[in-house]
């Protein structure tokens, strides 16, 4: 679905072609017809117009529940609607994902619908909790205990030691049908969710997910926060894992406090490292309204970024000022939309990012280095206007 929207963005008037010829049996194979029923390798979402005529029809009357497993199990249009959903917005479903769907431990489907008619499914899943003599071997990397990958990322890779301690809901799968999207469905069921957990005593929620742009200001708009993005790309999505939390507790808001604090200046040096290709509109969704080092730049510092953003003077003389200055200005900037987004990109690809005017033209489609130098000025002018010496 992503791929589809990109073409529709790209490359309007593009062609769909559906295969119906079967290439390993018979057209209208009854064993086929019967192993698709049995692990709902058919099963569909309901039509766009239904979606939106249950929607409209429903008012403020929708429904959100969490139904037993069991029941869902032997509901077969209610359960067959639901893992449509996570068919069709979820690139790696398998059929095995059914089986873990309705019998997994600590697993929850959540519905969104408006009548009979599924319009929001999420699944959910406990993890966290862990016994403390545990808390040492993840942190270390030598631990990696099954069905906990929110609390043991947050420990292995992003450094908060006792995170595996903490009860979270983790977020596994999440879709909105096609027709009834930017309606806010999302957000309330996830609302639903949160309430939820909060009640059972998690300290928690939270999501990891291969990172767009459009996906973290989602999640964010759902109220968590950006705490980690993972280094490598994944294979299947080519994207980079994030991970956003939500409080909901005070040990939990202590945790959260303490990963949105260490975002920031683990991004300054991973963003000149393994992360120096990701987009720039992708780190400026991740760190918009991060905590900012309060250490205001000195008076040399501002005389040196004076001088780059109103004269001529050259940007490698001026990046350990320049990197110093958006440690401390650039997410309220972002948050606050004070900077254009060009100017925004070519602060992030060459202050963070550390690459030279003329690479950073290429990756933001100016027109050259001089053309990126001249962004960087005006940025950098901006910023100043918001910062006084320390």
């Amino acid at each position: 679905m992503r791929f589809r929207a990109v073409l529709h963005q790209h490359s309007p008037g593009w062609q769909a072609l559906r295969l119906s010829t079967p290439i390993r049996w018979a057209a209208g194979d009854p064993l086929e017809a019967l192993v698709n029923r049995a692990l709902l390798l058919d099963a569909e979402p309901v039509a766009d117009d239904e979606a939106t005529a249950a929607l409209a029809g429903a008012g403020d009357l929708i429904r959100i529940e969490t139904p037993d497993r069991d029941q869902l199990a032997h509901n077969e249009r209610q359960l067959g609607q639901a893992f449509g959903l996570l068919v069709l917005g979820h690139y790696q479903t398998r059929p095995s994902d059914l089986r873990r769907l309705l019998d997994a431990p600590d697993i929850a489907v959540h519905l969104l619908r408006a009548g009979e008619t599924v319009l929001a499914t999420a699944v959910s899943g406990r993890e966290g909790g862990l016994p403390s003599d545990l808390l040492v071997p993840i942190f270390e990397g030598r631990r990696r205990p099954q069905g906990h990958l929110l609390p043991q990322t947050l420990s292995a890779h992003a450094g908060l030691f006792d995170a595996p301690a903490l009860a979270c809901r983790r977020i596994l799968r999440i879709a909105v049908h096609p027709a009834t999207r930017r309606r806010g469905l999302g957000r309330r069921l996830l609302t639903a969710i949160a309430a939820a957990a909060a009640a059972e005593g998690a300290d928690l929620i939270g999501a990891s997910f291969g990172a767009t742009p459009a996906l973290v200001r989602f999640w964010r708009r759902c109220g968590m926060h950006p705490v980690h993005i993972g280094s490598r790309r994944n294979a299947a999505s080519g994207a980079h894992a994030a991970v956003l939390l939500r409080a909901l507790t005070p040990a939990g808001t202590a945790l959260l406090t303490r990963g949105r604090e260490r975002l920031l200046p683990r991004f300054g040096v991973l963003l000149s490292g393994p992360l120096r290709d990701l987009s720039p509109e992708l780190v400026a969704a991740l760190i918009a309204g991060a905590p900012c080092d309060p250490t205001m730049p000195t008076a040399d510092d501002l005389r040196e970024l004076h001088a780059f953003a109103e004269t001529d003077r050259a940007l490698d003389a001026t990046r350990p000022a320049l990197h110093r200055l958006l440690q401390t200005t650039l997410p309220q900037a972002l948050a606050t939309t004070t900077l254009p987004k060009p100017e925004a990109a070519a602060l992030i690809t060459c202050g963070l990012q550390q690459h030279e005017p003329a690479a950073a033209a290429h990756l933001l489609g100016a027109t050259g280095a001089a053309a990126v130098l001249r962004a960087l000025r005006l940025a950098v002018a901006r910023l100043l206007q918001q910062t006084r010496p320390a």
